[in-house]
């Protein structure tokens, strides 16, 4: 049985479907991507439907990404949040929400 995923619909053309998970941390994929291809996008986001027409979009390559998740780390560990630790953020579904 194959299963039906509305959302499907709304992904771009070279979006694939399904994609197979490697068993790495992500911090560890991250950082390996960053570095074989640091300039290549790893996020896009376009917003559209928006009133008046109007599309939104923005990317980050994943130097980007790989630098910010750092700062992020950062951050969290200057709060006294430290491996193991349980953190619940919320936030919308934003391309800074990775």
């Amino acid at each position: 049985m194959t299963a039906t995923f509305p959302w499907l619909a709304h992904y771009e053309a070279d979006v694939p479907a399904t994609v197979d998970v490697p068993s790495i941390s992500v911090p560890h994929l991250l950082a390996g991507a960053a570095a074989r291809y640091p300039a290549h996008g790893a996020v896009r986001m376009v917003l559209r439907y928006l009133p008046l027409g109007l599309k939104i979009q923005a990317s980050l390559t994943y130097a980007e990404l790989d630098r910010l998740s750092d700062r992020f780390a950062a951050a969290l560990a200057g709060l006294g949040i430290a491996k193991g630790d349980r953190v619940a953020i919320m936030l919308p579904n934003l391309p800074q929400q990775v």
